[in-house]
């Protein structure tokens, strides 16, 4: 009997996190902005969206891009 109710607590914690995780997956993209400052340091230009990186190159100096993931 113990042994089912701490499989069922367990679920249900599991079951929680679970659609927590999901509805954070399925929120609304972020607003990405139009072009980079060319005066700020580092920006977020996407969020798993498509970017064209020739709009975000700045005009003189050094431009890096790093890519990542959370996974």
């Amino acid at each position: 009997m113990l042994k089912a109710l701490i499989a069922f607590v367990c679920l249900l914690v599991l079951g929680t996190i679970g659609l927590v995780v999901n509805k954070e997956m399925h929120r609304a993209p972020r607003p990405v902005p139009k072009a980079v400052d060319e005066g700020e340091a580092i920006v977020t230009i996407s969020h798993g969206e498509t970017v064209a990186l020739e709009r975000h190159i700045a005009s003189q100096g050094l431009t890096l891009v790093e890519f990542y993931a959370d996974f």
